[in-house]
């Protein structure tokens, strides 16, 4: 488009028919003419996951001694360094688990993550019989369980008190048939349920039989965590209720092996060597590497390597690159809604969406329903213009409001739709959407919420008012 503007502009001319044809197959990511769509190689199996856990024999004894004696289990470290791995490995080694993935985004409101994990435990144990006293207590954030208007706000301790009883019935009641339950990246939760949570801990239930609060292993990134997120875990720490481990990266021995273990051709002797240096022995970074290695089929450290170390995010984005259309459009729909991912906002059918669910989870995209990582996401939302992730953000926050959720996270896609339009030049539609965002953020009573947004508009305003 500039270029067009610039030859009518300077020449008086514009680009010949095969210019335009040319620019149009580059923008649609077709093979330009001589040339052909590059397939990609399937990945083996055993480089989307690893058969066998490597360099993580100390930290599983520690986990096996808090395990014998009843201790929660905090596991933390640096993104990708394999925390979830080691959860869902030891956990599998005593039983069934129930997984609660952490959802980037709600940090901001209120008991966001006690209703995300109350929703999954139920749904994870559908036979589960609630006594009548809960679902009305539940019904604070869960709007599913409201059959006679709001709840009454939680005025007093005895109040406060009550709704966390109820939580605790929740997790003791479909705790049933879990050895334990995994809650992961918990540094997105928000502090109410920080708070829950220490109060599940200190209640003094035996963990692990039936019946009771089952065993938990939780997961977060280290120096990632609010301040009271932090002094929570160290508490507990502290008073011999839960026990700390914290991961390190892969020594030059756990990469040999890894690579090892992986059937990575020995073309040369410094192989172990090199992606040890380059990648800081982070494991999701290797396994990127080695991706790139299978792919390519070059088994060495090439400069698209060397001019990607220490960032995963442009690896991932050149396997980006092979996804279908449909495949591309629902991760970029999961990267940017996060925990508003709806089928009615990507405008894609069932049958659609899970063959692009499918595709996405062989490219190591999405595991379940969740992107599989938080570095995932950014290379996603890196290739997004700032017009589409606008769309999506105002579509999320139209077809929420129709969903039984709480309105803050409507709220919270008009906001961002709001602060995108704004950065691109669009004041009009910031500071619509910024009404809209105001408006959500009153409903609920988030005063702070309403006053970023009128501050917002107001500032989107001033400057229409400047420019006029």
């Amino acid at each position: 488009m500039r270029g067009r503007d610039t030859l009518k502009r300077e020449l008086g001319t514009l680009p010949e028919a095969q210019t335009q044809s040319l620019a149009r197959l580059i923008d649609q990511g077709e093979p330009l003419p001589g040339q052909s769509a590059a397939a990609p190689r399937t990945l083996p199996l055993a480089v989307r996951r690893p058969p066998v856990l490597i360099g993580r024999a100390q930290a599983w004894a520690r986990m096996e001694a808090a395990w014998a004696a009843g201790q929660t289990i905090y596991v933390t470290g640096d993104a990708g360094v394999g925390k979830t791995r080691l959860a869902q490995d030891f956990v599998a080694s005593k039983g069934q688990a129930l997984y609660l993935p952490g959802h980037a985004g709600s940090q901001d409101v209120p008991f966001a993550a006690a209703a995300h994990n109350a929703r999954a435990r139920l749904a994870a144990s559908p036979q589960t019989e609630l006594p009548e006293w809960v679902p009305r207590e539940l019904s604070r954030v869960l709007p599913e369980f409201s059959s006679d208007g709001p709840a009454a706000p939680i005025d007093s301790e005895a109040a406060r008190l009550n709704y966390f009883l109820a939580h605790l019935e929740v997790v003791r009641l479909t705790g049933r048939g879990f050895a334990a339950v995994i809650s992961d990246d918990v540094q997105s939760y928000d502090p109410a349920t920080v708070e829950l949570g220490a109060f599940f801990l200190t209640q003094n239930y035996p963990l692990g039989e039936s019946g009771d609060v089952p065993r938990h292993i939780i997961t977060y990134r280290l120096g990632a965590s609010p301040a009271l997120t932090g002094a929570r875990i160290d508490a507990l720490v502290a008073a011999g209720i839960a026990a700390g481990i914290e991961l390190k990266p892969l020594d030059r021995a756990g990469v040999t092996a890894l690579l090892h273990d992986l059937g990575v051709p020995a073309q040369s002797a410094t192989l172990p060597h090199d992606p040890h240096i380059l990648m800081g022995g982070n494991p999701q970074l290797l396994l990127e590497a080695l991706r790139h290695m299978f792919q390519t089929g070059e088994f060495q450290i090439d400069e698209t390597l060397r001019g990607q170390a220490g960032s995963v995010v442009a690896l991932v984005a050149e396997r980006l690159a092979y996804l279908s259309p449909g495949a591309l459009q629902a991760a970029r729909g999961a990267a940017v809604l996060q925990d508003g991912f709806s089928l009615e906002v990507l405008g894609l059918s069932l049958l659609d969406l899970a063959a692009a669910w499918e595709e996405l989870e062989e490219a190591q995209v999405v595991s379940g329903e969740q992107l599989t990582s938080d570095l995932v996401r950014g290379a996603v939302l890196s290739g997004i213009s700032p017009g589409v992730r606008t769309l999506l953000h105002r579509a999320g926050a139209r077809v929420l409001a129709h969903h039984p959720v709480h309105p803050s996270r409507v709220a919270r896609h008009w906001l961002e739709a709001g602060k995108v339009a704004g950065q691109t030049l669009r004041p009009a539609e910031a500071a619509e959407f910024y009404a809209q965002a105001e408006q959500s953020s009153a409903a609920v009573g988030d005063l702070e919420g309403e006053r970023s947004a009128h501050l917002a508009r107001k500032a989107v305003l001033e400057s229409l008012r400047g420019s006029s």
